[in-house]
């Protein structure tokens, strides 16, 4: 009929009829057919703001950020004037192309126009600076504005939380109210999301649940109360609310799945997972991934991995690549390798996702040829690249290729982050060059530096036989208020041991627990054994080794009593050898090493 109306006008020479072709154009961005507006725009000789921005929204509406902003500009090139709605046109559409700069600029022309304050352009600017990621602009502009509607607290809430700020949305109902605005649906389904970081989180969820109900829910409401209760760890009220829906459609079943997954019921998950595809509900994209999440183990990865092989317009690359990782985490290597070769379009996700299974499993000469073969295929490392391969160069103690790979840091202009710096300084103490690690050390800057910055550093001393080196970097640590953890004492203890440094071992073991508050592990025991096995300290040698005991950690029991057993074999107590010997072989009936020692302190 639209089409007929338009062949009518132009029949009756109404082509370049201003009013006619403005409706004529919002006729035909209402239907989806934005390029045909675009034709009668250009029939239009004398254009108004009304009609620039007519054919703006139409394109912002299709998803047609740039071809509306090159509009905008067009139109300000052109001298033509422009209103506050045609400034909010442009600024959702720079927003959603995530333009910061310029969005500022649009703001600043549209401060001289004093359309800033406006409230339909003021708001347009707090969505556009929340969805750029620039809080502090959004706020001022909220400040700034004289007269506030539910939208412009809408926005502003929107806004933290797209950034992830979701404890300052905790003052905003409250502000809102305060300010005469009553918050609607709107309001709370975005308040809903930042609820799990509240305070109070069980009472908030509780009273924004109740609020919710008194506007009315629908689908959508229920579902962002699902995914509200899921996040805040009370699943069983997900699953009321989730029952209590009429009508669920492929999205609420996603919520109640992913809540149980996030919550660690993987069981529900699958159960519910398998309930919605017995409902007619085809799982999409987030499902899966939902539900990979909720895998526990590598046959429920596979059953997954086996529903996307039959159905392939699901198996998204994301998807895959959760799978593969999951398959690692779950310990399944020839799983993920499988899953990493399945993938026909692979990302750097994929590969950085092959990368750590690897090290995961310590397949380190794979990780370095995982790493080249990503750069053959024409993907640029990133920061998680770089974390995993110098892990790889670590543990294999290849310094050459240690040195590559911090050529490629430096060439991407991400040495100076912090994680990466961690793993150079760790990668160069593992490979005996401690002055290259210490130089990279002291490049951290001091609000960057960690517990496992100092930790490396520490244990690059103690592997180059530096203990004294090593201790008086943990004093500096504990100086800067950075209290050591376990593994920096394994590094200090190890380090005495293979200096000999009985008594700063002693030391270091007696204030792991009593200045710091750590509960000495298997392996800190198992070193302590070995420092004073090594210094011919016996009694206390046995001692710490029956401290070592731990039925739950076999090897580092076992190794705490061989380690006894070697040092009684350099001293000659074939009595104490003998005992040490059982204890060993007790633990570990299979292994015959230790009689083997204890028959050559008999030889």
């Amino acid at each position: 009929r639209g089409k007929w109306g338009h062949a009518h006008a132009l029949s009756h020479g109404h082509r370049s009829n201003r009013y006619l072709g403005n409706c004529l154009m919002i006729m035909y961005n209402r239907c989806g057919y934005v390029h045909e507006a675009q034709k009668i725009f250009d029939d239009i000789v004398w254009k108004n703001v009304f009609t620039w921005t007519v054919l703006m929204k139409g394109y912002a509406d299709f998803g047609e950020f740039e071809r509306s902003v090159a509009l905008f500009r067009e139109m300000l090139a052109r001298g033509e004037p422009a209103n506050e709605y045609t400034f909010s046109c442009a600024l959702t559409c720079l927003g959603a192309l995530r333009m910061l700069e310029q969005g500022r600029v649009v703001h600043g022309i549209a401060r001289e126009m004093s359309f800033s304050s406006r409230i339909t352009a003021g708001n347009a600017l707090i969505s556009m600076y929340g969805k750029c990621g620039s809080i502090p602009d959004a706020k001022n502009v909220f400040d700034s504005m004289q007269e506030r509607n539910v939208v412009t607290w809408n926005a502003l809430i929107a806004a933290y939380a797209q950034n992830g700020l979701y404890r300052e949305i905790e003052w905003l109902l409250p502000a809102m109210e305060v300010d005469g605005v009553r918050p609607n649906k709107i309001s709370f389904m975005g308040i809903s999301l930042a609820v799990p970081s509240f305070r109070d989180a069980f009472v908030s969820a509780r009273q924004v649940h109740k609020r919710m109900f008194d506007l009315g829910l629908d689908l959508v409401g229920y579902t962002a109360l699902v995914k509200m209760y899921g996040r805040c760890g009370q699943v069983e009220d997900a699953e009321v609310v989730f029952e209590g829906i009429p009508w669920k459609d492929v999205v609420a079943w996603t919520a109640m799945v992913t809540s149980f997954a996030q919550n660690g019921f993987s069981d529900r998950a699958f159960e519910y997972y398998r309930k919605m595809q017995l409902e007619g509900r085809v799982p999409n994209k987030i499902t899966l991934l939902g539900i990979v999440d909720a895998c526990d183990s590598a046959h429920r990865c596979r059953e997954i991995r086996t529903r996307m092989e039959r159905a392939p317009f699901q198996s998204d690359t994301s998807v895959k690549n959760a799978l593969l990782s999951r398959f690692g985490r779950l310990g399944s290597i020839d799983d993920a390798r499988d899953a990493f070769k399945s993938i026909g379009k692979r990302n750097l996700v994929s590969w950085n996702a092959m990368i750590f299974a690897l090290v995961q499993h310590q397949k380190f000469e794979e990780v370095l040829d995982a790493y080249r073969q990503l750069q053959l295929d024409g993907e640029k490392a990133d920061r998680i690249s770089f974390i995993g391969v110098l892990d790889g160069c670590a543990m294999l103690e290849d310094l050459v290729e240690g040195k590559k790979a911090h050529r490629h840091v430096l060439e991407k202009g991400l040495s100076k982050d912090r994680m990466i710096r961690n793993a150079l300084v760790n990668m160069y103490g593992r490979c005996s060059s401690v002055e290259k690690a210490r130089q990279v050390f002291e490049k951290i800057e001091e609000k960057d530096i960690t517990q496992v910055s100092w930790s490396s550093m520490i244990s690059a001393y103690a592997r180059r036989g530096l203990p004294d080196e090593a201790l008086e970097l943990l004093g500096s640590m504990i100086q800067l208020g950075l209290d050591p953890d376990g593994v920096t004492f394994i590094s200090l203890l190890s380090g005495c041991s293979y200096g000999g440094l009985v008594d700063e071992a002693c030391q270091c073991f007696y204030s792991l627990e009593h200045d710091h508050g750590l509960k000495p592990g298997v392996e800190h025991q198992r070193i302590m054994v070995d420092v004073l096995g090594r210094a011919g300290w016996l009694d206390e040698a046995e001692k710490m080794a029956g401290m070592a005991s731990d039925e739950k950690n076999i090897e580092g029991g076992t190794g705490a009593w061989t380690s006894l057993l070697s040092s009684c074999r350099n001293f000659g107590d074939s009595e104490r050898g003998a005992r040490a010997a059982a204890a060993a072989s007790q633990r570990e009936p299979g292994r015959a090493s230790s009689y083997l020692i204890l028959s050559s302190i008999y030889a």
